[in-house]
């Protein structure tokens, strides 16, 4: 009697022959069509590379578990530390409704499909694939899987993730195009969904996983924040269809994220513990120093992608999630990843933060710094200040930010010392002191950038009031010892006439009082 595996190959072997026969019939037709450059990619759709990766773990919350995120997710991030990425099912029959209408529009991103995505004069990037309406993108998806998978309905996870890889490596963005309605600013969670009135009692706890409350709810730093941030503190929608992909990339300022999959095809994910993420950018410079040339970091980019296998090869852990509908996915800080959908499906994302994230969010900052991108979307500096003068933080808390909040007081106080050396500021009179230090903030600076590194300043901000920009402390210094590099970029005045002024807004004083409430508490 057959084997299941023996039954497949010959299953697969039909399958085949269909498809060389297929192309034979292909090749005696035009081959400036549009459709014969579409199809004609479908033979051997199984015979790519195939590319095995260890999977990430499962956790499997009971019902009290799960009715407090914050916490559950704190119990067990020490358990996936090493894999960066986990996958959480939620306890049987929970259920969120699913609010969407045929008539939601959104816009649509083209994916050309390659390794680097699409290059053109003006940059890299993924083009703009247009508007179109749910109702039809979701006819147009399940066309466009039947155009690459005639009459195959049920494909395994890893004969789709094969054939990703093999046309990934074709690298021939002009074969055919992929679309994918990514970063939609919206949601599409209600509520628990159940008939059942003990059901709804059971599982009303479990609402603090709509996306919408998981990022704000006690215990998550970003509660902190008075403001809402797209796609941070409130969800985005992601509708994908076969093979859209989102590309290696971390998370904003190394933040935690949550991915739910509402409903459709499944999605691959690949993750890179966080600890080996400077292995990952080091193999990625090797085999693309063109695009690191042209680019400080073409990950902030979010276009590339290569096989997980190149890493695996170099000995960089890499780890799979298969995410099925109903089903929970959780990055850690610094963990690289990127994934692929495998057919029409409805995705929901959002970010949030425990309380270890401190370290990783001043590393981001001083990674965003040095390379002088404006990537960050926190303002760290308001956040710690917040968090430690709310006097109601935690020990465990004030363990993990003392440390971190020292670190960037003394260097804020360290860099007005120098401020104050540079600007002679001990031999000026009283009334020039006056001047060129002000203790106000005034409302149209808001949250300011640095115009040379654009760091969103909080504790101080130098303003050049002569050429009109404003830096951060760190900044300046370094301008404007450069002999080479005069602050006032236009060269009209000399350094003597320029009007200079740095305005704090959190003196030296309130700081240090905040370092010994965290100690007291610590």
């Amino acid at each position: 009697m057959a084997t299941r595996e023996e039954k497949k190959a010959k299953q697969l072997s039909k399958i085949f022959e269909k498809l060389e026969q297929r192309k034979r019939n292909l090749n005696q037709r035009p081959r400036n069509t549009k459709k014969t450059k579409l199809i004609s990619i479908q033979s051997n759709f199984s015979c790519g590379p195939q590319v095995i990766i260890p999977e990430a773990p499962i956790f499997r919350p009971s019902i009290e578990e799960f009715s407090d995120p914050i916490k559950y997710l704190t119990s067990i991030k020490d358990k996936f530390v090493q894999f960066g990425v986990c996958k959480i099912l939620p306890p049987e029959g929970w259920s969120p409704s699913l609010d969407v209408s045929n008539g939601f529009t959104f816009s649509v991103r083209s994916q050309p499909f390659g390794i680097k995505g699409e290059t053109k004069d003006e940059g890299f990037y993924f083009g703009d694939g247009g508007v179109v309406n749910f109702k039809t993108w979701k006819i147009a998806a399940d066309k466009y899987f039947q155009k690459l998978f005639p009459n195959q309905q049920n494909l395994s996870a890893q004969a789709i993730e094969n054939e990703f890889w093999r046309l990934i490596y074709l690298n021939n963005p002009s074969l055919f195009n992929i679309r994918y309605g990514s970063d939609i600013e919206g949601t599409f969670f209600v509520d628990v969904a159940t008939d059942d009135i003990e059901a709804k009692k059971t599982y009303s706890g479990s609402a603090n996983w709509n996306l919408n409350k998981l990022p704000i709810l006690d215990g998550s730093i970003l509660s902190n924040l008075d403001y809402k941030i797209p796609g941070v503190t409130s969800p985005m929608l992601y509708i994908g269809q076969i093979f859209s992909r989102f590309c290696w990339h971390t998370e904003d300022n190394f933040l935690y994220s949550t991915s739910y999959l509402h409903s459709g095809a499944s999605k691959t994910w690949y993750a890179v513990p966080g600890e080996h993420a400077n292995g990952l950018e080091t193999i990625a410079k090797r085999e693309f120093p063109e695009l690191f040339a042209k680019y400080p970091n073409p990950f902030f980019l979010k276009t590339l992608i290569f096989s997980p296998q190149l890493l695996l090869d170099a000995h960089i852990p890499v780890f799979k999630v298969v995410q099925a509908a109903g089903e929970f996915v959780v990055t850690l800080p610094q963990a690289y990843h990127c994934g692929f959908s495998h057919g029409f499906n409805i995705g929901e994302a959002v970010n949030f933060a425990l309380d270890d994230w401190f370290n990783f969010g001043k590393k981001a900052i001083d990674q965003y710094r040095n390379l002088k991108v404006d990537y960050g979307v926190l303002i760290f500096d308001e956040i710690i200040c917040k968090i430690s003068d709310s006097k109601q933080i935690m020990t465990l808390r004030a363990k993990n930010l003392k440390p971190c909040f020292d670190q960037v007081i003394n260097e804020e106080l360290n860099y007005r010392k120098q401020f104050k050396n540079q600007m002679q500021f001990n031999k000026l009179s009283k009334r020039k002191k006056k001047n060129l230090i002000k203790y106000e903030w005034p409302e149209i600076f808001g949250f300011t950038k640095c115009s040379y590194c654009y760091h969103k300043c909080y504790f101080s901000v130098v303003k050049n009031y002569t050429i009109n920009k404003l830096y951060c402390l760190k900044h300046f210094l370094e301008i404007n010892q450069n002999e080479n590099v005069n602050i006032n970029e236009s060269n009209s005045k000399p350094k003597s006439r320029l009007k200079i002024i740095l305005h704090i807004r959190c003196k030296k004083s309130y700081l240090l009082e905040l370092s010994n409430y965290l100690k007291t508490e610590n």
